[in-house]
């Protein structure tokens, strides 16, 4: 579990893994690639031995790393937006998609009332999540497909949903996502320190290498057609209209629903 102490930080082996693919992550797919599980387990062991702290000693392929982490952020306890303000940043999100320009100051207001520890890690994590994003090209993975693999662990799914309920529930997540990529930088870069020294996570990754700080028309005009159709999908209750509408292929469905 995160701390909620005032200057408590995530631990060490969260900003070491997250340099890690900021060095060696920009490759196709990173996070689709499910890593190597034994590697995995020794590196879970090392963290457990040294007390959060990989002391360095990184695994050798980057989609380990990669898998590690997305592993550790669904193992906490609540969403790291903390379960008293998720609804209201799911709630500002829905709002970006019509004014973003309103929305981003009141956002940034409410992640800094978040616990230090749980701010720091999800500025931190957004910040290579937009990197990844902004170079498409080579990863194959923009803002939508990064958002598909982290909204389960920024969201959580209540036991009694049904994966209907749990489907749309989780839209809202995919967009908080995709808002938290698109608008890194006037989100999160005028705030708090980076990890750096800390953690290991190299200043150079952030900020100057961060995604657009707004979106282009194109994107624009993509939110508030997806939009139309979530709404009109789940009005209707219609699960297949509802996965198109967010370009969802079946193992797309099944690892929000995981």
């Amino acid at each position: 579990a995160l701390s909620p102490e005032k200057d408590a930080m995530p631990p060490m082996f969260f900003g070491e893994l997250l340099s890690d693919i900021a060095k060696r992550g920009i490759e196709q797919g990173i996070f689709r690639k499910s890593g190597s599980m034994p590697e995995i387990e020794s590196m879970r062991r090392r963290i457990d031995e040294g007390n959060g702290d990989l002391k360095g000693v990184l695994p050798t392929h980057v989609t380990d790393s990669a898998a590690l982490l997305k592993l550790y952020l669904k193992m906490l306890p609540e969403t790291p937006l903390t379960s008293g303000r998720f609804n209201q940043f799911v709630q500002l999100a829905s709002q970006a998609e019509e004014n973003v320009e309103s929305v981003i100051p009141q956002m940034r207001k409410l992640f800094e009332e978040l616990p230090h520890a749980n701010f720091v890690l999800i500025r931190e994590l957004f910040n290579v999540l937009s990197i990844v994003a902004a170079n498409s090209s080579i990863t194959l993975m923009d803002a939508k497909n990064i958002s598909i693999v982290f909204a389960p662990s920024i969201g959580r799914r209540a036991e009694e949903q049904t994966a209907m309920e749990a489907l749309q529930a989780i839209s809202g997540t995919m967009l908080l996502c995709e808002v938290m990529i698109d608008f890194w930088q006037p989100l999160f870069a005028p705030t708090l320190p980076f990890l750096s020294a800390s953690s290991g996570l190299n200043p150079r990754y952030s900020l100057t290498s961060a995604a657009l700080p707004c979106l282009t028309p194109r994107s624009r005009q993509r939110f508030q057609v997806d939009k139309a159709r979530r709404e009109k999908a789940m009005q209707s209750g219609d699960s297949i209209e509802l996965f198109k509408a967010y370009d969802l292929e079946g193992s797309d469905v099944l690892a929000l629903l995981e």
